[in-house]
């Protein structure tokens, strides 16, 4: 029965891999609209427009859609996805992240890991990082009184 599971498991593979190829060498896929680089000229931040260029051989590169995968604390299983675009004359997108942390745009062509940012100081981080601060600075005070109280004892 393994065996029978094992051989059907390789047979969809072959396949999928198979039409996979085919799908990428036919005429359509290569006269469909690509671009071999992303620019980005600022930092993204959380709810900021960002303009975002396409571009194939240093050229402009237009009508391409670019699909974001928004990757909470970077598990991919995690991730929720968004279509923007199609680029302009000029390849240019406007673009506004919803989400801080790693962000993966892929367009027909190529693909980009950019990261997105807050814009300002998480309150809730710096006061989760000084309650550890405390923490271990008042265990380590604990610590060293009682190492000194048991030797003068």
């Amino acid at each position: 029965m393994k065996k029978i599971l094992l051989l059907s498991t390789m047979i969809c593979a072959r396949l999928a891999l198979a039409d996979a190829n085919s799908a990428a060498n036919s005429p359509a896929a290569n006269i469909a609209p690509r671009a071999d680089q992303l620019v980005i000229e600022q930092r993204a931040v959380v709810a900021r427009p960002l303009t975002l260029q396409l571009r194939q051989s240093e050229q402009p590169a237009a009508g391409i859609e670019i699909r974001v995968a928004y990757r909470q604390n970077a598990h991919q299983a995690l991730q929720h996805q968004q279509l923007i675009g199609p680029s302009d004359a000029r390849g240019r997108i406007k673009w506004t992240p919803k989400e801080a942390g790693v962000v993966v745009m892929t367009w027909p062509g190529g693909h980009k890991n950019i990261s997105v940012f807050y814009d300002g100081l998480p309150w809730s981080g710096l006061v989760v990082m000084l309650f550890a601060g405390f923490l271990l600075l008042g265990g380590t005070v604990f610590f060293f009184a009682q190492m000194l109280r048991d030797n003068n004892e």
